[in-house]
This record gives C-alpha cells, sequence and structure tokens, in this order.
C-alpha cells in the first residue's frame, strides 16, 4: 500500500495555504494604499477653492 498520492496532495494543498497567506496581506495593503490615496485625491479636490469667472 502506497501513501504517495494522500502526501502529494497533502503538500499541494499545505502549499496552495501557505501561498493564499503570503499574498493576502499584500493585496490587503494594495488595497488599502489605493484607498488613502482616493480619499486623499478626494480631500483636496474639496478643499481646493473654485475657480469660477464672473460674467
Amino acid at each position: 500500500m502506497t501513501y504517495a498520492p494522500y502526501v502529494w496532495g497533502a503538500l499541494a494543498v499545505f502549499l496552495v495555504v501557505l501561498a493564499w497567506d503570503a499574498v493576502t496581506p499584500w493585496l490587503r495593503l494594495r488595497r488599502l494604499r489605493r484607498e488613502i490615496a482616493l480619499r486623499a485625491r478626494r480631500e483636496a479636490a474639496r478643499s481646493r477653492p473654485e475657480t469660477t469667472s464672473a460674467p
């Protein structure tokens, strides 16, 4: 009786979970940085005085 398929399957699952655990924080940081930049742009546009020419 050979346990090779079980061992290889368990190793594959382990590697997938390990990769997911490594990539998830990076993706979260990327999303947060983008949201912070968008919020800063919105606040800068809101605080900037509008330049309208009077007729």
